[in-house]
């Protein structure tokens, strides 16, 4: 394998990698459940370097081991548990919520890479599918750290009501989903 071919830079795959979390329901209802978290929480380097490296090890796994596999259930119901860890907003044991925020942060970009994958195309190049992971690793990192900025300054207004509410909202965005997922329409 040709090492510049492979770091060879594609803008079209790029941007499509770019757009790809955002555009797919699962993958942005699960980033804002967990912004959200890690906006309740005081430690949110830990968790975007989780995110960031467990998203890049997904998608490894996506394409040399899973190719092809869908977990838009699975995100989804982890979504509304962390819609729901939102809601309910445990103060009590500090340090369990800080190792489930930071379990669910790895978990999260884990499955949100292993279900990541760009169209099929025989004859792809390599460094076109580089390009695609590589806009969607952006994505999922800088939106979530600016959702969870922008949470960690919502979370001193009104005793984070205002941050238990779009936790609500995310939770019932995920049920609705999982609900039209099943329903025969």
């Amino acid at each position: 394998m040709n090492l510049p071919l492979l770091f060879s830079f594609s803008p079209s795959w790029l941007t499509q990698g770019l757009q790809h979390p955002v555009l797919t329901p699962s993958h942005a209802i699960l980033i804002c459940s967990l912004a959200f978290l890690i906006g309740q929480q005081s430690k949110l380097p830990i968790h975007i370097f989780l995110l960031f490296i467990s998203s890049i090890a997904g998608m490894l796994l996506n394409y040399f081991v899973f190719p092809g596999t869908r977990l838009e259930l699975l995100l989804l119901g982890m979504a509304l548990i962390i819609g729901l860890l939102v809601v309910i907003r445990i103060k009590q044991l500090p340090p369990l919520i800080l190792i489930i925020s930071l379990l669910l942060a790895t978990l999260t970009g884990l499955f949100i890479g292993i279900d990541s994958q760009p169209i099929s195309i025989p004859g792809l190049r390599t460094n076109s599918v580089i390009n695609w992971h590589l806009g969607a690793v952006i994505t999922i990192t800088l939106s979530t750290l600016i959702l969870s900025l922008i949470a960690q300054l919502l979370r001193r207004f009104g005793d984070g009501i205002v941050l238990r509410v779009l936790g609500s909202w995310v939770a019932t965005s995920a049920l609705i989903t999982l609900t039209l997922q099943y329903a025969k329409i």
